[in-house]
């Protein structure tokens, strides 16, 4: 397991020159080094947010780690597992692009950055306890391989360094301190509405909720995550109150779209990206099409899907017969045309921002996240 890991995090380090030596450990160089004049560089190079993910994923990563230091214990090893298995690492980059979109230097709100994902991937640690899920990323999850215990312990830890990580960065990089308390203040009311989302998630039933409650759950679950790591580097990064604004609701709009599209994921996605085919309707997730679906359904399936949702184990003819309904209330043309509403929400959200190259990237970024097939 240790190798795949290593050679997954070779693989996506490459693009941007880090060195490794024969154990996998990360050589001496500084980050200044591999950046090379400022991310300002990486930017005006990249067309879209995938280019501009492959040559800054790596950097992060490797922030990351050096932050959290040698895994001097089981806890630590813990704590690195998720951030070794790769990911999109969408967030962190939306802090960079953040900055960059209101004039600022990402080079400046890296560890910011690393910062971010810290709390996303903790996040993911408990999410995973709390949904009894066995993998992630294509690795076991964290509670799987280490024990529940000390998974919850490393997904604390990775709270606190989060919260560790963004004072120290800010001071070193001499950030004003009113910022530095927006920043936290913002960090903190995010942390909040996200847990909030989650337990609200577990607690309400699909058969209570309809569209509208479910854009409420969406929003703070995802959307709150992104919205903020936009907010966040347009802070550092200079920006004035209204730029922060029109980053917050842009990336409130995608972040909503983002999570549909997971929903669509979940159930039509390929499952060699995704898992086992219909992972949703298997395990009575909260999901847009099937909520939508059991909205809009009509006498007997209606009253089957009530029967679905109340039986102790789901079989295959289950599945099939929800996948029916589903295409019968029309619940995936619902929510493409709901993905698309958003990002052209989104796109109009950012017309004010002044022309960059972040602002274009970020443009492509609301159809990036809307089409996705992973």
């Amino acid at each position: 397991m240790i190798k795949d890991l290593v050679k997954n995090l070779r693989r996506i380090l490459r693009d941007v020159g880090r060195v490794f030596g024969p154990t996998g450990e990360i050589a001496a160089e500084s980050i200044g080094d591999i950046i090379e004049g400022g991310f300002a560089v990486i930017t005006e190079t990249s067309e879209d947010i995938f280019s501009f993910a492959r040559k800054t994923t790596g950097i992060i990563i490797a922030k990351m780690l050096e932050i959290l230091g040698p895994p001097r214990s089981e806890l630590y090893e813990a704590a690195r597992h998720l951030i070794l298995a790769g990911g999109k690492y969408i967030r962190p980059n939306l802090v960079l692009l953040g900055a960059e979109a209101v004039g600022g230097d990402a080079s400046k709100v890296l560890a910011l950055a690393a910062g971010s994902e810290f709390g996303h991937v903790a996040s993911l640690i408990h999410d995973d306890i709390i949904d009894r899920d066995e993998t992630r990323r294509g690795v076991p999850a964290v509670h799987v391989k280490y024990g529940v215990p000390t998974a919850i312990l490393a997904g604390d830890l990775l709270i606190v360094k989060s919260f560790q990580t963004l004072i120290h960065a800010m001071k070193e990089a001499d950030i004003p301190p009113e910022t530095i308390v927006k920043v936290l203040e913002l960090a903190c009311e995010s942390g909040i509405r996200i847990d909030e989302g989650e337990f609200d998630d577990i607690m309400l039933s699909i058969e209570k909720m309809d569209e509208r409650r479910y854009i409420d759950l969406v929003e703070k679950k995802t959307a709150e995550a992104i919205k903020t790591s936009l907010m966040v580097g347009a802070l550092v990064g200079g920006g004035t109150e209204k730029e922060v604004k029109i980053l917050g609701e842009y990336g409130r709009l995608i972040g909503i779209a983002y999570q549909i599209r997971d929903d669509i994921l979940g159930v039509y996605g390929i499952s060699s990206k995704t898992g086992k085919p219909a992972r949703d309707i298997h395990e009575r997730r909260k999901n847009y099409l099937l909520i939508y679906a059991y909205n809009h359904a009509k006498g007997e399936d209606k009253r089957f899907l009530d029967k679905y949702l109340r039986k102790r184990t789901v079989t295959e003819e289950d599945v099939r017969r929800v996948l029916e309904i589903i295409e019968k209330t029309g619940a995936l043309e619902a929510a493409i045309k709901k993905i698309h509403e958003l990002s052209e929400k989104g796109k109009e959200a950012l017309k004010p921002l002044k022309e960059t190259k972040a602002k274009r990237i970020l443009l492509k970024v609301a159809d990036a996240l809307a089409e996705r097939t992973y």
